[in-house]
């Protein structure tokens, strides 16, 4: 059975816009769990906002 999630990047980004930081800390830990690659993130969030992503994970 295929169940529909909205993606780690989309969900990362909403609550960053919203000013949810446990949620996005949430979803930070998985994408370190999982060495996701970030790059991704860049189409998502302003230039600003991506840095300061990208800090958290160094």
């Amino acid at each position: 059975m295929l169940i529909p999630v909205v993606p780690l990047g989309l969900q990362l980004n909403s609550s960053y816009e919203q000013k949810k930081p446990d949620r996005v800390k949430a979803i930070s830990e998985v994408i370190k769990l999982k060495n996701l690659d970030l790059q991704f993130m860049e189409n998502y969030l302003s230039s600003s906002s991506y840095r300061q992503l990208i800090e958290q994970f160094r």
